[in-house]
């Protein structure tokens, strides 16, 4: 092989390759023999192999070549075979070797190759299972938790070679010595008896410093401790132990506890032995653990053998409760039971007065009659146990009342009563208010258990559900005799209920009758529309004789009535609550408009003796309200005022009317839109006028009247946001009177003044194309309730939005409408006269485009 093969090879080694020749010199090293050794490979060629050897291979080894050389015989060679071998710096570790004999070309004596592969981490691994597992078996065969700790500490501190081991926990700001260990025959009793009553803070002492970085802290040698350390440090040294290390033990991200080793050699940092002990330490805790829940779980079972007598008992208690109906007799046996179970000499149980806050005693044992008289009422201010549980509705326990300083008032009748400790536990109801206490009594100074304090909850538990479920069975004794009188008044009530609700069924029949009949008129009007433009286009031509054309625009003006009847139909079958006025009314209504759309029709809902009339300024702002919710709170004002006018002489000198108008009020920082409905009737005594609102209040004969109507008026209008006034006079007349806020812009100001654009396109992407293109012209685009104010409209050419589009164009006659997209063959005649901007090609931009700045050019 040439001489830079032989380099490549042993550059690209990743297992340190070395050469020696028969007597132990090292011929070649491969690159990796200073990531293993320390070594460089110039430093170890022409060295003794042996270099790299501990004792006794390093004595031992030319020997072991000398016979070789003089027998042939090896044990190593061709397989491979474990040893230890030593780095530069001193530090012995396990490796793999596996030699081969390799013969000179030239008869000469043979060089030897061995390769060499670092198994620490193999090994390191291979300890810590062998240690986790005899964790695991010797912890589990453990009686108590610091028996187990103990175990841990013998096991970790034999496997890493340490003589003696500490467990410390922390308590509070301080590290607390919970367990010890120290290697048979060390001598170090002495040493180990100053942990009793040490504590170490946060950065004190190696232990501590564990504890408050979280980290292992390694101490070579401790006759170069740092003054950091507590005076135990003496105590070490005095012992002859010379190295320590300290290894926290972390769960949950917490430091749950830290082990101190100690050495009776300075020992450096071996980082092998340090994460064999920790990865020992790092199940240790849920070993742990798991011993304390074992360990609890036999004193919750010697426990559970104690109670199941008294949870017996109070099985018993409970089925007898079930059929006491005497609280005094009932709260007794409760009581003997809980001064049974707690070891109490006497006790009693009182029940609080809701309306003078005081305790009273119900039930008693073994009391005299000065200390009953002495307590025969408890306030919440009183000293006593119950006075304060009362005041904290928390249980109250006095180990000694001879020496708590709050009861000296009370001290006098406990010593002639013969008591000398008292615990009172509050009764609470299901709904947390309080119901009275139970309070035990012990001869001598005491605390009772945290067991015994668990029955007393049950059993206070248990009184508090008697006293509750015996006074809702008198409440509903008491309830019962007035149930049964107000059922039959509740029953004449829902006889007269009964009746509305079948008025309120057929008129739901009439309203689906309406719905029915307006689409149905719609579907007529349409061809009837079509076919009398088609007349009107013959006459222009010339074909349809002079008189013809009148008779035409007659029938027309018929057909117009009729479609505005067949519009207010579709506002009166929407329903107020959750449908939207498809013809884009929403949240906010033009009056004026609305008016004449559904005007005609609310007008045939007086008699016939009745004329209705409307008033609605030009410039009044929209109201914010839907018009369909609108139309039908209206209509039922309009039918209460027409019915509320009879067709009598009177009506010869004074007209019957109803009048609907609209306004616009102003206040601080708002405005409102008064919509009224007057009419000179009869007029409301101011008893109906209280109770107008009410459901189903009418003053109408049984069967002609649901008593919904002004009910639905204000809840139309509270909806809206606005409120309902009505005046009334006896035989003047009534005014109904809604209130609603007004939208749209204030009318004043420089800004309100600039024309603007209002887009009214169903397709979202197209609308926010052409809000875009306006903008970018310096055009605002506003809302759709400014397109009064508006100089360019872009619209869909609707059959629905056609009449708006007049309405708009009256107003507006310099202004540009913009259609997106061609109108029907029907209307298109229509839409045509209001010399509109057509968007021929919608999906096209370009089309878009050039019909904007059209109506901008003209605008």
């Amino acid at each position: 092989m040439s001489a830079s093969i032989e380099h490549a090879v042993l550059a690209a080694a990743l297992d340190p390759i070395i050469t020696i020749d028969a007597f132990g010199v090292i011929q070649s090293a491969s690159d990796s023999v200073l990531r293993v050794f320390g070594w460089t490979p110039a430093e170890l060629v022409g060295r003794n192999v042996n270099i790299l050897m501990p004792e006794p291979h390093h004595a031992d080894h030319d020997g072991y070549l000398a016979r070789h050389r003089r027998t042939g015989e090896s044990s190593i060679l061709g397989r491979p075979r474990e040893f230890e071998a030593v780095r530069k710096n001193g530090d012995r570790f396990p490796i793999e070797l596996c030699v081969s004999r390799v013969e000179s070309g030239d008869g000469g004596m043979p060089l030897f190759v061995g390769i060499i592969r670092d198994i620490s981490v193999h090994k390191r691994l291979e300890r810590e299972a062998v240690l986790l597992k005899d964790l695991a078996v010797r912890i589990g065969g453990t009686s108590s938790i610091n028996e187990a700790r103990t175990e841990a500490l013998a096991l970790i501190g034999t496997a890493t070679r340490w003589d003696y081991g500490e467990v410390w926990l922390p308590d509070g700001e301080h590290l607390a010595g919970a367990a010890q260990w120290m290697r048979p025959g060390s001598g170090l009793e002495a040493f180990a008896r100053t942990m009793a009553g040490t504590r170490l803070p946060k950065g004190g002492g190696t232990a501590g410093r564990a504890w408050s970085t979280g980290r292992p802290v390694w101490r070579a040698n401790l006759s170069h401790a740092s003054e950091e350390d507590p005076s135990r440090i003496e105590a070490a040294r005095s012992a002859g132990l010379r190295a320590a290390v300290a290894i926290p033990v972390v769960s949950d991200g917490v430091v749950a506890k830290v082990l101190l080793f100690f050495a009776r050699t300075t020992r450096s940092d071996d980082l092998h032995m340090l994460e064999l002990a920790r990865a020992a330490a790092a199940p240790l805790e849920m070993l742990i653990q798991r011993k304390r829940t074992e360990q609890l779980l036999r004193e919750s079972e010697a426990r559970a053998s104690v109670e199941l007598g008294a949870m017996r008992n109070l099985h018993e208690l409970v089925h007898r409760l079930l059929d006491h109906r005497d609280i005094p007799e009932a709260l007794g046996e409760v009581l003997d039971a809980a001064i049974s179970i707690s070891g109490a000499t006497m006790g009693n149980v009182q029940l609080l007065e809701p309306e003078s806050g005081v305790l009273s005693i119900a039930a008693q044992r073994g009391f005299s009659k000065e200390f009953l008289n002495h307590f025969r009422s408890v306030r919440i201010d009183d000293q006593s146990a119950c006075g304060r549980a009362l005041r904290s509705r928390e249980r109250v326990i006095i180990e000694d009342v001879q020496q708590d300083p709050s009861f000296r008032p009370h001290r006098r009748v406990a010593a002639d009563a013969g008591f000398r400790a008292v615990q009172s536990t509050p009764l609470v109801a299901s709904n947390g208010h309080m119901l009275g206490m139970l309070s035990t009594h012990y001869a001598a100074a005491h605390r009772p258990s945290d067991r015994d304090l668990r029955i007393l909850d049950l059993y206070a538990r248990q009184a508090a559900d008697f006293i509750e479920r015996i006074r809702a069975q008198k409440q509903l004794d008491e309830h019962r005799h007035s149930l049964e009188q107000r059922v039959e008044e509740r029953t004449r009530q829902l006889e007269l209920s009964q009746e509305q609700l079948r008025m309120a069924d057929r008129l739901a029949s009439i309203g689906t009758l309406a719905a029915g009949l307006g689409h149905d008129m719609n579907n007529v009007l349409l061809p009837v529309r079509a076919r009398l433009n088609a007349l009107v286009a013959l006459g222009d031509a010339g074909d349809l004789p002079s008189d013809g054309r009148k008779h035409v625009e007659e029938i027309q003006k018929s057909v117009a009535y009729l479609q505005q009847l067949a519009d207010g139909l579709h506002f009166l079958t929407l329903d107020p609550d959750t449908e939207v006025d498809a013809r884009g009314g929403g949240g906010a209504t033009d009056l004026t408009y609305w008016w004449s759309q559904a005007g005609a029709l609310l007008s045939k809902a007086v008699p016939k003796h009745v004329r209705v009339s409307s008033s609605f300024p030009s410039d009044l702002p929209q109201a914010a309200i839907a018009s369909h919710g609108l139309t039908q709170a209206v209509l039922n004002l309009v039918v209460n005022a027409g019915e509320s006018i009879p067709p009598t002489n009177e009506r010869k000198r004074k007209r019957a009317s109803v009048r609907i108008s609209g306004a616009l009020i102003r206040d601080a920082d708002s405005r409102w839109i008064r919509l009224s409905v007057a009419d000179n009737g009869t007029g409301m005594t101011d008893e109906v006028k209280r109770r107008a609102f009410e459901m189903f209040f009418t003053t109408k004969p049984r069967g002609l009247g649901t008593g919904l109507g002004l009910a639905l008026v204000r809840k139309v209008t509270e909806a809206a946001g606005g409120r309902v006034e009505i005046e009334s006079e006896l035989g003047k007349g009534t005014t109904v009177t809604m209130v609603v806020p007004a939208v749209g812009p204030q009318p004043d100001g420089a800004e309100n003044d600039k024309p603007c654009a209002v887009v009214s396109v169903g397709n979202g992407r197209a609308a926010g194309l052409i809000r875009h293109l306006l903008a970018k012209s310096g055009t605002p685009v506003h809302a759709e309730y400014d397109r009064a104010r508006a100089r360019i409209w872009v619209l869909d050419p609707t059959a629905t939005s056609l009449d708006a589009a007049k309405t708009w164009r009256r107003g507006k006659p310099e202004g540009r409408l913009v259609l997106f997209g061609r109108p029907d063959p029907v209307s298109a005649p229509s839409w045509s006269s209001l010399n509109p901007v057509t968007i021929e090609a919608p999906d096209d931009f370009e089309s878009v485009r050039k019909a904007i700045n059209l109506a901008l050019s003209h605008g």
